[in-house]
């Protein structure tokens, strides 16, 4: 995949502009809780303000993916880079704890334009073989940022929290102008796309043969966002971890999807086939949440958070490659779609790992580990049509598959 970027100059800008953006999302990372406590916010207020930008996103995801398809992919991905200047910028200046609210909402209804958009960009200018490893630009992308970001939030930090805000804002704006001047419009892009309700693309998307491919992230996400959310709590509790494991914990989950998505999934999927690869990616991921619980010690743990990191960084990229080559609606509306079962996930599965976290630390990690298994055996039933729809792209001749090139 780095090798392809950088021989394709509008994937490395995409690259770098995504980076660039989920850096200032991580900036935020740390300050954001600090910030929302000066503003008078109670520890449900903290979790909520996480909340409500994903359910802006949820909601708002098929229709940018459709907006990106009639008007371009471009004006799409801009005004997610400009939504998410403007909403930290306004995070900064909020006085009131209801102004942030507002922030997070708008930043969250903007923002969702930038992931569909960004997804059928690259469905729609890379070529079946390169899909899969194009695809993971955009998990490398989010993980190297979530990597600095919050590193650099803290170092940002004592400078003060209004600061940090407007540097994240600042990146969103910047980042723009060479998306605007450089990214051109991929003249494969198809227009034809049908205005849906969320609720109508939902119910669209769950009737399809193909709709496991929707289902997976949003299963994928549910279970994956215990380790995001818990495992801070989870070390404490279990091994009086300080600030420094923790966070040596989350840059591992971090470094370990950026290395995946950066250079493993090319080889992956040439060995073992995009279904192959998904399969198995459900596997890894599963033992490594269900000997999480397992663990003696605290390097041992970190392993089994290097498999668990390993199995979904390896299986974001292929689910969405594979959706492009199965789906008959256009990719924005598809990516769209997937998008919001995304966001979805990422709304219920922190009430669900808090939940049972007090039931038991170990529930949402086996919680995890069982959703996981599931997705593999579904896969398994799904196993020849999924293949069907890869192979039906693959037997073309390879004369067929050079890429249209974006319009100059």
């Amino acid at each position: 995949m780095i090798a392809l970027i950088f021989r394709n100059s509008y994937l490395l800008l995409l690259f770098v502009s995504l980076f660039i953006v989920m850096m200032g999302f991580g900036i935020v990372i740390p300050v954001l809780p600090f910030f929302a406590l000066e503003l008078g916010a109670s520890s449900l207020d903290i979790g909520l303000l996480v909340t409500v930008w994903a359910a802006a996103q949820f909601l708002t995801t098929p229709r940018w993916g459709a907006f990106s398809d009639r008007i371009g992919r471009r004006p799409a991905i801009l005004i997610g880079l400009l939504g998410v200047g403007f909403a930290f910028i306004a995070m900064g200046l909020a006085t009131e704890l209801w102004m942030l609210y507002a922030a997070r909402v708008t930043g969250g209804l903007l923002s969702a334009s930038t992931m569909p958009s960004a997804k059928a960009y690259i469905a729609d200018v890379s070529t079946p073989e390169e899909r899969g490893p194009s695809m993971g630009l955009i998990g490398a992308a989010f993980g190297l940022g979530f990597v600095l970001g919050p590193a650099i939030g803290g170092l940002l930090a004592p400078l003060g929290i209004r600061l940090t805000f407007f540097i994240a804002g600042s990146l969103g704006f910047v980042t723009a102008i060479p998306v605007f001047f450089f990214l051109p419009e991929p003249k494969t892009r198809d227009r034809s796309a049908t205005e849906m309700s969320l609720l109508t693309a939902l119910r669209t998307a769950a009737g399809k043969s193909h709709a496991i491919l929707y289902w997976i992230p949003f299963a994928m996400t549910f279970a994956g966002i215990s380790l995001f959310t818990m495992l801070g709590y989870y070390l404490i509790d279990r091994f009086g971890a300080s600030e420094t494991v923790v966070g040596l914990a989350f840059a591992v989950n971090g470094a370990v999807g950026v290395i995946t998505q950066g250079f493993l999934i090319g080889p992956a999927t040439f060995r073992f086939s995009e279904v192959g690869t998904l399969r198995l990616a459900m596997v890894i991921a599963g033992a490594g949440y269900l000997l999480l619980p397992l663990a003696p010690s605290v390097p041992v743990l970190l392993l089994c958070v290097v498999l668990a990191s390993l199995g979904m960084s390896l299986a974001r990229p292929v689910v969405t490659s594979l959706l492009s080559k199965a789906t008959d609606m256009t990719q924005g509306v598809t990516m769209g779609i997937q998008t919001s079962y995304d966001s979805m996930g990422r709304m219920l599965g922190p009430a669900w790992a808090g939940a049972i976290y007090a039931v038991s630390m170990h529930a949402p990690y086996l919680s995890s580990a069982i959703i996981y298994f599931v997705c593999f055996f579904f896969l398994q039933q799904a196993r020849q049509q999924l293949e069907a729809a890869e192979g039906t792209t693959l037997i073309v001749p390879s004369t067929t598959h050079v890429a249209s090139r974006p319009d100059d």
